[in-house]
Order: C-alpha cells, then structure tokens, then sequence
C-alpha cells in the first residue's frame, strides 16, 4: 500500500494515465487478498474512469457476453495444502483464460510506444476482443497462434508494430497471419499480451526496437 502511494503521490489531478494505473495496482494488491468486494469496487471505479477519459457513454450489453466470474475467498484453513495462491498462474491454462482473469470490459490500456497511446477495450466475448480502434476483432484462436509461432521462434520477437509490410518473424507479421489482415495491431496486442502476464517487455542488446518475451508456462 506504501509503495503504490509514493508511486502515485505528487501527479497533477486530472492525469487519467496515472489515476488509471494505480487503480490496476490496487485491483492487484486486493486480488492478492481475496477481497473481493474491494476488486469489485475497484472496477466499477475504473469503469467510471474509462467513461470520463474517452467521454463515451456505457458500450451497449451484449448478449453473448459473460464477464468473467470474480472468485469467492476460501479461508486458509480450507485450502488444500500447496495450492496456489488466489491470483496466482494455474499451468496449462490457455491465453483466453489469462487474459479473461487479468483484463475486463471498459478497462484502458496502453500501447507499448513513447507516447503511450491509450486504448479501450469495447467488448471481450466468445468471438475474441475488440478494442476502440477500427482494427479487426482479435480472436482467441489467433491469440493462441501468435503465442505458439513465438515460441517456436525462441521465445522473443521484435513488435515490429507498422502500417505496410511488416518484417518477418516479428509480432505483427505473426498477427497479420493470425488474423488474415494488414491492419497493424501488434502495439495493441503486445498490451494486452502484456497486462495478462503473458509476456513481458524486452530491450535486445544491438535492436533499435522493442521486444516481447513470453513468461512462464507460456515459454514451454
């Protein structure tokens, strides 16, 4: 609690960037918890935030859509010996699993570049994502792929996020497949990707650009 108030102490009021930040630290720290009273709060509150930022009114309910279920607490007495921790990584989960417990409608993130470009996450359904740009859904099973292809390129890849061609062996060459487009959308997954604990952010020795890098179990 000390250090996400020193984080946050001292930003000018107004800087949504930052309010919203510190919300997604506190939604964390709470989950670590199991109080989830104080997560549900937390995520109205950042709902509300998402609204006064973009200025939209609430994205329209889907009929499809089934947010995801918040856990009840289990007292420590009752949970079996060696289980994980609520929150914690359960392996052999899928990416539609990690992004569904980590991320939630009207959540904001933002993109990977310098200017921190913010974006909005209209819907999260069977059909995939689909985010306040006017870039294809982003399905599940492309999500899986992009995942698997950069594994099997050694477990790190370059964004290589741009409008036109993209280079090979990069996040967006691997999502332009995954999706059958030329839209770009590498920045965009590479948040999501990332805000799910999926992958991490990278520097390479000798690149001018960003790298992702997958976190465990997805690293095998």
């Amino acid at each position: 609690v000390i250090d996400i108030r020193n984080t946050y102490e001292g930003h000018p009021v107004g800087d949504y960037r930052y309010a919203d930040e510190a919300l997604v630290d506190i939604r964390r720290l709470l989950e670590a918890f199991s109080a989830v009273e104080g997560v549900q709060q937390v995520s109205a509150l950042k709902q509300e935030l998402a609204l006064l930022w973009f200025g939209d009114a609430p994205p329209e309910p889907q009929p499809d859509v089934v947010p995801p279920a918040v856990p009840e607490a289990i007292p420590d007495s009752e949970r079996p010996a060696n289980a994980p921790a609520p929150g914690a990584w359960k392996p052999g989960q899928s990416v539609r699993s990690a992004i569904e417990r980590s991320l939630e409608v009207g959540q904001v993130l933002h993109t990977p570049s310098a200017k921190r470009s913010p974006f909005l996450i209209d819907t999260m359904d069977a059909a995939g994502i689909k985010i306040n740009k006017q870039i294809p859904r982003i399905t599940w099973s492309a999500l899986e792929q992009v995942v698997s292809v950069v594994r099997n390129l050694g477990g790190s890849v370059p964004i290589g996020a741009i409008h036109g061609i993209p280079k090979p062996a990069t996040l967006e060459a691997c999502l332009m497949d995954a999706l059958g487009t030329k839209t770009s959308t590498a920045s965009y997954v590479a948040s999501i990707l990332e805000a799910a604990r999926v992958i991490e952010y990278a520097k390479v020795a000798g690149s001018r650009g960003m790298h992702v890098r997958l976190l465990p179990p997805f690293t095998g």
